[in-house]
């Protein structure tokens, strides 16, 4: 990066600086990174639209309904998501060379070489593009998920809606507090056995 363009270090950066060695610090940021990346993305792409579709009455039963719901979410969020990278002014810089990009690996694939004069002609739409890949993603596990059941609520993150109450068999009394085990659900009322120690 040019002198002129470089930014002053801010504050973590100077105590990143103080604390470890430069490959220590970048191994630290990088690891922070990718948790923080793999965290937003599994928010951004799991919890939020399975969340969202949770207010929408009546399809949750409709496992192909539902998941079609909430991959048309992600499709919406991911297009919100590249539309707000977009309003970065360093990422909108970096988007600007996307099209660049595909055209000089088609110059390379084949075999040209890499002279303004040669890519020019090319194609800025390349059939291995990253961006374009996510989207085969995202469609696939779509249409995958919709035609598989997932009915633990673990890992749908969904819990059975209960307007009544618990009941179970055991030898609890009213007023004790017992541990109980889920066993099924009739009409918005749980059902379960009392657990014993």
């Amino acid at each position: 990066m040019p002198e002129d363009e470089q930014e002053e270090p801010d504050k973590f950066d100077l105590w990143v600086e103080a604390h470890f060695s430069e490959e220590k610090a970048q191994k630290i940021i990088i690891g922070i990174a990718v948790a923080l990346g793999l965290a937003l993305s599994i928010a951004l792409f799991v919890i939020l639209p399975t969340f969202i579709a949770g207010f929408f009455k009546g399809i949750h039963e409709n496992y192909f309904v539902r998941n079609l719901v909430e991959g048309g979410f992600r499709i919406v969020i991911f297009i919100l998501y590249l539309w707000l990278c977009c309003k970065q002014k360093d990422v909108k810089r970096l988007f600007s060379y996307h099209g660049a990009e595909h055209k000089t690996i088609f110059c390379y694939e084949h075999g040209k070489e890499l002279t303004v004069d040669n890519v020019r002609p090319e194609s800025r739409f390349h059939p291995r593009c990253g961006t374009s890949f996510l989207f085969v993603v995202i469609i696939i596990s779509i249409l995958v998920n919709s035609v598989v059941t997932v009915s633990n609520t673990a890992a749908r993150m969904d819990s059975p809606d209960i307007d009544g109450q618990v009941f179970f068999t055991g030898l609890a009394h009213p007023g004790d507090i017992v541990n109980v085990r889920i066993t099924g659900a009739e009409d918005g009322n749980l059902l379960g056995e009392e657990e014993t120690a």
